[in-house]
């Protein structure tokens, strides 16, 4: 696979996960009725999103340390810049874990 596909895929999770971490922060006041049960759902889906890109950098890391080729350094480079993004979504994913509905 191209390594600027999966460097671009790497980038493309790590940012729909911020996102998803800033999706799922920003909708904490409670409203009543039905729409509250969809804001509920909607806080479990962001929820899912961040378990679901966590998977995707896992693979994005697992596929570059197989790679054979070093790139410039570009490639260590951005292994550990992937391996913090999904310490990151391994917090947020706690934090949500400790404040449901949040």
């Amino acid at each position: 696979m191209n390594v600027k596909v999966i460097l671009g895929t790497g980038l493309v999770a790590t940012a729909l996960a911020v996102g998803s971490i800033g999706v799922s922060t920003a909708q904490s006041t409670p409203i009543q009725g039905n729409y509250q049960q969809r804001q509920l759902r909607g806080e479990r889906r962001s929820a899912g999103n961040l378990i679901v890109e966590r998977r995707h950098l896992e693979n994005v890391i697992d596929q570059l340390q197989r790679d054979r080729h070093d790139y410039g350094g570009h490639r260590v480079e951005a292994i550990a810049t992937l391996v913090q993004a999904r310490s990151q979504l391994d917090a947020a994913i706690e934090y949500d874990r400790a404040h449901p509905n949040q």
